[in-house]
């Protein structure tokens, strides 16, 4: 199997809402399935070449489904992701408070499943898909990419500065109380707001921030290290909470998750696609 990726910076106007693009190619693996898991990013990820086959979904309600480019919001489970052969494409690390500036609704009408792009944002999702299909480069592709969020980006930010600040807060750690008096809110009308939002409750949302804090670093210390860097009480209780959000612990993601494409847009960078 070999695998390679790289990272690009979207355009200046973008920034604010897409941190980063990267692109990924996985060459002759083998049939296995990835596990897509909670982050507190959303997923969007457009193919090159064949689908992106989900064979199991978020809410276990929603069928199987292949996508060119498939776009989702907060999710508090993971999905499975089946893998076979070449497998191409180019995430957009879009965060929930830009979803109303670049896919024109907020991230809570998407979240807890996947969705073709296309349905979200009409024929402008597959004229994205269409242009890709004809790049070979880096370059290229973040061009396709920047030109076409670029028509979609609203230039006046719609999303209200409150709900703004709130997801950063809690992405950061914040506690939910500590929150909800830093913007003056009661704990029940933030819960209300940021629920409508963005599709999760506070408090699920700082618990996938917190997965997503681990995850990244599961690989580069020790379990119990890792669990104190992210915020969890000790090492039971991230273990506890990976087979909560994550379906599995986090020893088993090390051992037998593929190098992938992450729904959280976190591809470990090994070597250059340009």
């Amino acid at each position: 199997m070999q695998y390679g990726a790289w990272v690009a910076v979207p355009a200046p106007a973008l920034r604010r809402h897409v941190a980063r693009y990267i692109g990924y190619r996985i060459a002759d693996a083998p049939v296995d399935v990835h596990r897509g898991l909670p982050s507190a990013r959303m997923t969007l990820i457009a193919s090159i070449g064949a689908p992106i086959d989900v064979v199991a979904q978020v809410d276990p309600r929603q069928a199987p489904a292949a996508y060119r480019v498939v776009v989702g919001g907060l999710q508090s489970g993971p999905a499975l992701i089946r893998q076979a052969g070449t497998v191409e494409g180019v995430v957009v690390d879009l965060s929930p408070v830009g979803a109303r500036a670049v896919l024109g609704l907020p991230a809570g009408a998407l979240a807890e499943a996947s969705h073709e792009l296309a349905d979200v944002i009409g024929p402008a999702g597959d004229r994205l898909w269409e242009a890709l299909q004809g790049t070979a480069t880096q370059a290229a592709r973040v061009a396709v990419l920047d030109a076409a969020l670029l028509r979609l980006l609203r230039l006046d930010d719609p999303l209200e500065p409150a709900l703004r600040r709130a997801f950063a807060l809690l992405a950061g750690g914040g506690r939910v109380g500590e929150v909800a008096a830093t913007l003056g809110w009661s704990r029940q009308h933030l819960a209300r707001r940021f629920a409508a939002e963005y599709g999760l409750a506070p408090s699920l949302a700082l618990r996938v921030a917190r997965l997503e804090r681990a995850h990244r670093r599961l690989g580069t210390a020790s379990l119990g290290e890792i669990a104190a860097a992210a915020g969890f009480a000790d090492q039971a209780h991230m273990t506890r909470e990976f087979a909560a959000l994550a379906g599995c612990s986090p020893g088993r993601l090390v051992s037998d998750d593929l190098p992938s494409v992450q729904d959280d847009g976190s591809v470990p960078v090994r070597s250059s696609a340009a």
